[in-house]
């Protein structure tokens, strides 16, 4: 929504169309979501912190998108989508890149804002999976090197003596 400071003018960005991909993507059903706020379609998870941050910043796109008129690529945002669990709901970790489009009508004002979101928590799972096995092939040649370090240290301690014992 817009909401004009000193003013009474508040615009709710309500859903008017959606794509199937979309609503494959994000488990919803077409005529439960389209005519609503957008954050009434798809509510904040209350257990990532994160999301709060990643709301205000969808609605800053979308402000310079009405101001500017322009195209606003958002960088990529964790934004979590409702999904029922077997244990009640709950909420389903995902990540997005949003572009939010501008359509002008004859007057040049902004009549419909085009937002595409792409899915990309399977990059960002596949990454951080990567990056976790990193540090753990890391901890094992640390690990490694202790016990080559370790091993080292006793076979020299154990020479002198040795050596006293021969002699």
């Amino acid at each position: 929504y817009r909401t004009r400071q000193g003013g009474c003018e508040r615009q709710e960005h309500r859903i008017v169309a959606v794509s199937d991909e979309y609503l494959r993507t994000t488990h919803s059903i077409r005529n439960e979501i389209v005519g609503k706020p957008l954050f009434d379609a798809f509510p904040t998870n209350p257990d990532a912190p994160q999301s709060l941050a990643s709301k205000r910043r969808y609605f800053e796109s979308i402000a310079r998108v009405l101001r500017d008129k322009k195209i606003d690529v958002m960088e990529m945002q964790r934004y979590d989508i409702p999904e029922l669990v077997s244990n009640g709901p709950g909420f389903e970790e995902r990540y997005w890149i949003t572009t939010h489009s501008p359509v002008l009508d004859a007057g040049e004002n902004v009549r419909f804002i085009i937002c595409r979101v792409e899915d990309v928590t399977a990059i960002v799972f596949r990454t951080k999976e990567r990056d976790s096995a990193v540090r753990e092939l890391k901890c094992m040649q640390i690990q490694n090197e202790d016990r080559e370090q370790f091993v080292t240290l006793l076979s020299h301690d154990l020479r002198n003596p040795m050596s006293a014992a021969r002699a």
